[in-house]
């Protein structure tokens, strides 16, 4: 890569998924376990031939559950933040 270029840029994708986080993680759903990492993973690929750097993914799963979260969400994001960032 070309140091004047995109050395050094870093991207985080955080997505909400209406499945919980067991449903994907099991190899027989529709996200065949792969997880948000992988779903993801075409986004990521365009970032590395641009060389941008991936963070750690920071997700919200099941947020169609009418007893979702929203707090305990908002929560997990400051937290994932301040770890990756850190």
């Amino acid at each position: 890569m070309n140091p004047n270029k995109k050395d050094g840029k870093k991207a985080m994708i955080s997505a909400t998924f209406a499945a919980t986080v067991e449903t994907m993680s099991d190899p027989k759903s529709a996200y065949q376990g792969s997880g948000a990492e992988q779903v993801w993973w075409t986004l990521y690929q365009n970032f590395f031939f641009c060389g941008i750097r991936k963070l750690p993914i920071v997700t919200s799963n099941n947020v169609l559950n009418p007893n979702f979260k929203f707090d305990e969400a908002v929560h997990n994001i400051h937290a994932h933040l301040d770890k990756v960032l850190a």
